[in-house]
């Protein structure tokens, strides 16, 4: 790790815009994510807390590339980042994953933690013994 890895946020966003049409021919928008801006940083753990309908699932949909954003930027590493699809869009799911808030969408009770979990590294790192063994 680099002096300026501490420093470069993990993943960023800056004026982070969505906003849905509410019919086809008319000007008409829901503002459902205005402006947000978010940094984090390595080694920290981020929250996004908020009331029903407050955005939280829409931005982390935006994060996981998953919707495209009206306007704004996403960065990872420092990197602009724009990836909806193909090889560069796997790429960036294996760094940027949503978690789902709702347990039984998530996880199969039939399954183990350690299944669940090995699954998406098999999936995500098929060659990393070492991450595999971890």
């Amino acid at each position: 790790m680099t002096p300026h890895d501490e420093v470069t946020p993990v993943l960023e966003t800056v004026g982070l815009t969505k906003h849905f049409p509410l019919r086809r021919g008319r000007r008409q928008v829901v503002h459902a994510v205005d402006g947000i801006d978010t940094r984090l940083m390595r080694g920290t753990v981020v929250a996004l807390v908020g009331e029903s309908g407050s955005g939280k699932s829409t931005v982390a949909r935006l994060l996981a590339q998953l919707l495209p954003a009206t306007s704004g930027v996403i960065r990872l590493n420092g990197t602009p980042v724009s990836a909806h699809f193909g090889r560069r869009f796997r790429g960036y799911v294996r760094n940027v994953q949503m978690i789902l808030q709702d347990p039984f969408a998530s996880l199969n009770p039939i399954h183990t933690v350690r299944y669940v979990l090995g699954r998406s590294i098999s999936i995500h790192h098929p060659k990393d013994d070492e991450i595999r063994a971890r």
